[in-house]
């Protein structure tokens, strides 16, 4: 003999209505409706992390690094305050004329914000393959604190909106293996560093 529930519905003074479901008709109804809280549960949390991991991916800076013809080793880079201010160094070039006595460079100088114009000062190093500041030459010419230009106004000025190309030639009868590039913004704060390997320049 089958279970039967019977459902009676009443007002205020009288019964409205009544009728009778089976106990396994029941059941099947309660499976439904938690089968149906389970699938919204598990479509929540889906959605919850796909939500954080393209969050995740947007607050990720963009790594853009440049390559010259004769394929620099870029051996350092150290960029501050990099979400207020972007710049990047690419396409750096280097040549040195052993018959002048003349040291080229030549790099792009990217500004990755949008919309938001970048001005200051920057400054050429080159390095020797002999340890210490004292044997490095400076563009232009500055004295050094710990390996550091001491007045960042004595460099190279710059404002550039979206890009500008660097280019420059150094008098030297020395041969330098590493290029130290040096960025400063406006207000004196170093906004970029970036060392490249020229030994095969």
């Amino acid at each position: 003999m089958k279970r039967k529930l019977t459902i009676i519905i009443i007002g205020d003074k009288r019964r409205i209505c009544s009728y009778e479901i089976s106990t396994s008709l029941l059941i099947m109804m309660l499976c439904v409706i938690v089968g149906l809280m389970l699938i919204s549960a598990a479509f929540f949390m889906v959605n919850t992390c796909n939500i954080r991991e393209t969050v995740a991916k947007t607050e990720l800076p963009n790594d853009q690094t440049g390559s010259a013809d004769h394929k620099p080793k870029k051996v350092s880079q150290d960029i501050n305050g990099a979400s207020l201010q972007r710049l990047t160094i690419e396409n750096f070039q280097a040549s040195y004329n052993s018959g002048k006595k003349l040291f080229r460079y030549k790099f792009l100088l990217k500004n990755q914000s949008e919309n938001v114009p970048i001005s200051g000062h920057l400054f050429v190093i080159l390095k020797s393959g002999i340890p210490g500041p004292d044997s490095w030459l400076v563009f232009p010419r500055v004295d050094l604190n710990d390996g550091i230009p001491k007045n960042f106004k004595d460099g190279d000025p710059f404002s550039i909106s979206k890009y500008k190309i660097i280019t420059n030639h150094i008098s030297t009868r020395d041969i330098y293996e590493a290029v130290l590039i040096y960025v400063f913004s406006s207000d004196g704060s170093l906004i970029l560093r970036e060392s490249f390997d020229i030994k095969n320049s």
